[in-house]
Parts: C-alpha cells; structure tokens; sequence
C-alpha cells in the first residue's frame, strides 16, 4: 500500500509543478511591456495579495512597465510593476488595459537632443533635434527602470528620446483673433518667457497647437501676421476652429 501511495504521488507530483508554473507565469506574455491603468485609485502592493500593505496608489491613465505576473490561489492576476518616478510594487492585472499608442500629438523639443533607434541609452542616434523644433508624437514607452520615452517624427526620421526633452501638445488648427487691449506674444507658454510681439486688439492671427503649462493655464501657438511664431495665453485671445 504505502509502494502504492508513493507512487501515485510521484506520478502528481510533475502534474502539481505543471500547474503552479502555469499560474504563475500565467500572463507572461504582457512582461517588459507597458500597461495603463483604467481606474483611479489603483492600489499598488508590496507583495502579491491583498494582505500586504499598500505602498503607494495610481491614478486612471497611469502608464507602467510590467516586470513580473503572478496568479495567487483565489486565481486573481496580479502584476509586479514600475512607474515614472521608480515607484515599484504589485497591483491587480483587472485594473490594467495594454495603452494604445499615442500618436498625432505635437511635441515642443525643449532642448537640443539626439533622438535614438530605440528607447534606451544605449541606441545608435538616427538625428539631431534642435530646441524649439515641433515633431509629431509616434508613441510612448516606460523601461525597466521607470525611465519615459517618446517616438517622435520629424517628417524624415523617427527616433526615441527622453521625456525630459519633450512637451506634450494638442492639435489645434484655426484662426485666432486678439480680444484684448493687447495681446502679447512670447517665446514660450508662460509670462516668464520674453515678449517677441504685442499686437492689438482684433488683429487676427493663425493658431496651430494648444497647450496646458504647469500652473494650469492654456497657451497658443500663433504666427502674427508678420510672420513671428510664439506662444500667447488663452485669456487675450478668442479662437475660431476650421
């Protein structure tokens, strides 16, 4: 009986290893790449269950980086995951959707910068950026190490770089009229920035993106009709959509 007994448990034994790999490898398939949460207040863990104590929480759209999975014995998915900004820890794979990508956004190059063949350091550089360029945002990428990167379109290359050298903005085309005594116009979106042009008011002007600085206050790119392109705010002109 007991020859009986171990020999059944060796031939489960194999079964028992079989499942348990195939649980916790479950969704290997989403490892090294990006997920975005779907929900606000999304809980991220020190460990792979509930009872470990939340170390940090995410708002909905957040993007991370999947480094782990895991299925725990009530079968629930949970996935090990790294932010922007190194914070790392475990959440609920249920709170996650795969991002779709980013594309036809503006971007402002806020430095010189060489955009690479892929997201990380170590690419070969494809071409150099000039500060002040305008490229379109192809799509974006979290690392390993929490690091963000953007793929970028000049109209001749695409190339990765670094977030810290990009600004997001949104397409926005149509004419802009000046309904303030005068509009200034600035080289950057922010009164911190020097004035190139102030114009008076009704003169009509081109808009081409808009965009939301740090203090929450909306800016548009204008070309004057002098042909000067800056950055005006969005209380000293009334903008007429195509």
């Amino acid at each position: 009986m007991k020859k009986f007994l171990f020999l059944c448990a060796c031939l489960m034994l194999p079964f028992v290893i079989t499942q348990t790999s195939l649980k916790v490898h479950a969704e290997e398939d989403i490892i090294r790449k990006n997920l975005i949460t779907i929900t606000n207040e999304v809980e991220v863990k020190k460990g792979a269950t509930n009872n470990y104590p939340t170390v940090f929480t995410m708002k909905k759209g957040t993007r991370v980086y999947v480094r782990d999975t895991f299925v725990g014995s009530d079968e629930r998915k949970w996935v090990s995951v790294v932010t922007n900004g190194y914070k790392s820890g475990w959440a609920l794979l249920e709170k996650f959707e795969v991002p779709s990508p980013e594309a036809g956004r503006k971007a402002f190059i806020t430095d010189q910068i060489e955009i690479r063949k892929g997201a990380h350091g170590g690419y070969e550089p494809v071409a150099t950026l000039q500060k002040g360029m305008m490229v379109t945002q192809v799509d974006t990428f979290m690392t390993f190490s929490g690091q963000l990167w953007h793929k970028v379109d000049t109209g001749r290359k695409q190339g990765w770089l670094e977030s810290q050298y990009f600004q997001n903005y949104v397409d926005y085309y149509g004419e802009g009229t000046i309904i303030g005594k005068n509009g200034v116009v600035r080289k950057g979106a922010s009164i911190d920035y020097s004035v190139k042009a102030s114009l008076s008011q009704g003169t009509e002007v081109n808009t081409f993106v808009k965009f939301l600085n740090s203090r929450g206050e909306i800016w548009y790119n204008v070309q004057t009709p002098q042909g000067i392109y800056g950055w005006i705010k969005s209380s000293e002109i009334s903008v007429r959509l195509y």
